[in-house]
């Protein structure tokens, strides 16, 4: 029983990074193409995406955040992060993993600032972080499944 719980708990963690990643993307995406976003809180999703994508760095590069509100965030998004979503980043990265994070932070620091274009390696970075949340997610089900 105690296991089912657990799986639980990681499946509940992970379609929760799912979603604020994926509807973060969207944002992004629907700001940068000039569409009103249908939620109207762009600004909480843009935000709790850059915390996400900050933590992501830290994870990735080992670094700390500078200010105290970014130290917050990015505690607050790795708790949402597991060491199965980095490895799986890592080993889709790993010929280029340094390229990829600066690609990372930058789209965390475009994000982060309104108005910021974002270019098409930025663009491709999000793509590829919600795959791989999306995916955990997935694999943490199919595991909740099999308990």
């Amino acid at each position: 029983m105690a296991d089912s719980s657990i799986v639980s708990r990681d499946y509940q963690r992970a379609s929760r990074l799912a979603e604020v990643v994926s509807r973060g993307v969207l944002a992004v995406k629907r700001a940068s193409l000039n569409i009103a976003s249908p939620e109207g809180d762009s600004e909480d999703l843009r935000s709790a995406l850059a915390a996400v994508l900050k933590a992501v760095v830290v994870a990735l590069s080992d670094r700390q955040a500078n200010d105290a509100s970014s130290r917050e965030s990015v505690m607050k998004a790795r708790a949402l992060l597991s060491s199965e979503l980095i490895d799986s980043i890592i080993q889709m990265r790993s010929g280029d993993l340094t390229y990829f994070v600066e690609d990372v932070r930058r789209a965390a620091e475009a994000i982060s600032r309104e108005g910021t274009p974002l270019d098409d390696a930025e663009l491709a970075v999000l793509d590829q972080i919600a795959g791989a949340a999306d995916a955990e997610a997935s694999r943490v089900y199919r595991r909740m499944l099999r308990s």
